[in-house]
């Protein structure tokens, strides 16, 4: 019988090789002077960068801690 994946210790590659994709594209921007790769780039190595927090909860990034 398998055992259960834990998920927050389980490597996330996709996110990470989107992150090595979205540097490339930003690197490409910059090395061609085009604005909108430079663009694309961030956007997509923000997500990626956000994907890949092994800390992130189910919650969608809200903190539903009251303060004192």
């Amino acid at each position: 019988m398998p055992q259960p994946v834990d998920r927050r210790v389980r490597p996330r590659t996709a996110a990470r090789w989107v992150l090595a994709a979205a540097l490339l594209v930003l690197v490409a921007g910059m090395v061609v002077a085009d604005g909108l790769l430079i663009a694309v780039g961030l956007v997509v190595a923000g997500i990626a960068v956000d994907r890949c927090d092994p800390e992130r909860g189910s919650g969608g990034g809200r903190d539903d801690r009251r303060p004192r």
